[in-house]
Parts: C-alpha cells; sequence; structure tokens
C-alpha cells in the first residue's frame, strides 16, 4: 500500500494520515509512505519506523519529473494499492498508474479531504478522476462536492482521531497545559489552523478584540504556522492584545493541546471535515465569513458555562464514533476489496 502525499509538513491531511498508520494493521498491509518535496518533512519521523518513506523529489509544483519516477517506483516495490492525499499530485499520479504496464498496474484511490480546491487543480482532476477505481470522501459534503459526484465509485469514510490518546490527555490537561504555558485562571479559548487567508484569522482576531471590551477572564491562544503568520503577530502588537491573544507558532502533536482547552474555535470559510462538531449538541456551527456570529457563540460559552460543559460532555460521548481506528479498518477493508477484485 502506497500512501502518497504532496508534503509532509504539519496540515488538516497530513496528520490524519499519520495518525492513521499508527493504528493500521501493519500484520496483514505492507505500508509505504511517499511526498514529493523534500524541504516538507516536519512528520517524517511521527511515521512508524517499520513504514518506508519515499521521497519523489519534486523541486516545485511545475516539476512534474516526479511521475516519472513514481512510475519506475511503482514497478519496482510491486505496488497494489496506491491512494493519493493530495489534489495537485492526483493527476500525476493517475497517469503513473494508468501507463504502467498491466502486469503490475496498482489499483488507484484518491482521498478527498476538502470541499473546494483551487479552480486548476480543481479542472484537472475533473478531467482525470475517472481513472480512479474509487474516490474515497472524508465526509457527506466531500462526497457531494463536483469532483467526488465525477467519481466512478465513491465511498465516504469518516476520518476520526485517536479517541484513547486523547482521554488520556485529557486526564492530565493541568500537568500538559502547564507544558504549553497556559494563562492559569483565565479561559483558554483555542484555535489550531494554519496560517492561511481562509482560516479567518481577521475574523478570529476582532473576535478577540470585541470580547475582551466586555470581559478580561480569557485568553486566545491560536497555533499553526503559514504565510500569515507575521502578519497575525503585527495585528497583536499594533492592536495591544499581547496580554490575551497568544501567537503559539506550530504546534507538533496539536491534538494535545486542544484537549487541553476550554474552548476551540475553528473560523475557517471551508472545511472537508474539520473532525469537531454537530451544531446545538456538539458545539455550535456558525455560517461562513459572519463576524456577529462567531462573536455571539463565544460570548454565550463564555458567558453560560453549564451550557458549554453539556456541550463538551456530549462531543466526547460522540467521539466514539469517529475513532481513528474505526476510520482505519474501513479504509483496510476498501484496499482488501480491491485486492480481491484484482
Amino acid at each position: 500500500m502506497l500512501e502518497l502525499v504532496k508534503g509532509l509538513d504539519i496540515g488538516g491531511a497530513e496528520t490524519l494520515l499519520v495518525q492513521r498508520l499508527k493504528v493500521s494493521d501493519r500484520s496483514a498491509f505492507d505500508y509505504r509512505v511517499g511526498y514529493l518535496e523534500r524541504s516538507r518533512r516536519m512528520l517524517v519521523d511521527s511515521i512508524p519506523s517499520d513504514i518506508p518513506v519515499m521521497c519523489f523529489d519534486a523541486e516545485s509544483n511545475a516539476d512534474w519529473r516526479w511521475v516519472r519516477r513514481l512510475r519506475r517506483y511503482l514497478s519496482d516495490e510491486k505496488i497494489d494499492v496506491v491512494n493519493v492525499h493530495s489534489p495537485l499530485m492526483s493527476s500525476g499520479v493517475r497517469l503513473a498508474v494508468r501507463s504502467s504496464p498491466s502486469s503490475f498496474r496498482p489499483a488507484m484511490v484518491t482521498t478527498e479531504h476538502s470541499v473546494k480546491h483551487h479552480w486548476a487543480t480543481e479542472r484537472l482532476s475533473l478531467v482525470t478522476v475517472k481513472l480512479d477505481d474509487v474516490v474515497v470522501a472524508v465526509s457527506e459534503p466531500v462526497a457531494q462536492s463536483k469532483i467526488a459526484r465525477k467519481a466512478r465509485r465513491c465511498q465516504t469514510i469518516h476520518h476520526g482521531v485517536d479517541t484513547a490518546t486523547l482521554r488520556e490527555v485529557r486526564r492530565n490537561r493541568h500537568l500538559i497545559s502547564q507544558e504549553y504555558e497556559l494563562a492559569e485562571g483565565l479561559t483558554s479559548i483555542l484555535s489550531v489552523a494554519n496560517f492561511r487567508p481562509e482560516k479567518g484569522h481577521l475574523r478570529l482576531l476582532n473576535t478577540a478584540q470585541d470580547l475582551h471590551r466586555e470581559r478580561q477572564d480569557f485568553c486566545f491562544y491560536v497555533a499553526g504556522h503559514g504565510p500569515l503568520e507575521e502578519w497575525v503577530k503585527d495585528q497583536v502588537e499594533a492592536r495591544r492584545m499581547q496580554d490575551y491573544y497568544k501567537v503559539m507558532g506550530l504546534v507538533p502533536e496539536a491534538s494535545r493541546l486542544i484537549a487541553c482547552a476550554d474552548i476551540f474555535v475553528l473560523a475557517s470559510d471551508w472545511a472537508g471535515r474539520p473532525v469537531s462538531l454537530e451544531s446545538g449538541v456538539t458545539g455550535q456551527l456558525i455560517p461562513p465569513d459572519d463576524q456577529n456570529a462567531l462573536t455571539s457563540a463565544l460570548r454565550m460559552m463564555l458567558n453560560d458555562p453549564p451550557r458549554a460543559a453539556q456541550l463538551g460532555a456530549a462531543a466526547a460521548e460522540s467521539a466514539k464514533s469517529f475513532d481513528m481506528r474505526e476510520s482505519s479498518q474501513q479504509i483496510e477493508a476498501l484496499y482488501a476489496s480491491l485486492l480481491g477484485a484484482r
């Protein structure tokens, strides 16, 4: 089984892949991981040591020489199933797979993690997606996206989290909060999202500023990395928000940090599966790009602790349905069916 990603920096799809590999059945499946850009390798050491990792050495998005290297690798390693987790590279992988001789041509799977892509990436995918044996959608909205609906076959598999590990972290949250230097005695509001325009960092800044005019018993923490990180830091300084708005930068194993927070907020314009909530039951869902709704939702969490606790308890219960081990078993069942059909 070859799992392919563009890079192994910390991101949603990349982190989900690493977590799944940690709980995978490696006695039944021989896993390999491949990625394109050698500079993007922060998660390489997080991959289980018994899983080989291969870099195909692309210098940039325009360097398509990796397709030839991948094609040779598929033959040399006798790969049975390829699963691609990057829409940008999926078209090139399809070319490598479908141009391989039938005697060693693997089954082709694409995992769609988002409902929205760059227009050029989407156009390429729409033209080539019928070459896939299966498209895996991480949620029902993703299954209804243009690319998934164009596929010959689409299967929805909810990608979860390692619930057992997170429950253990939650039991020891006081010690781990000290590790991350979360302020004692203040309500911690956390957002983990890369610093990109679609992640809504301007809305978070405005919301924190609005709420701080009303009360001062909370502290915002934002973790992630990306091109807007320095801009956010400059905004915090210019607005004099340093006492209650902390830019933490890149945080490895951010799920441990999430498990320590009192309130988690995600202000993204879109996400395929934010792995977080059901509105009104396990949290509060608001329309994208609605500053007032975001502020009101967080105000409710701060002003009504019993209601916030109720939502948190419901979220903990619902997490049983989103265990990464269940996701891994479903994906491996799909792999087995593809191999059986061949």
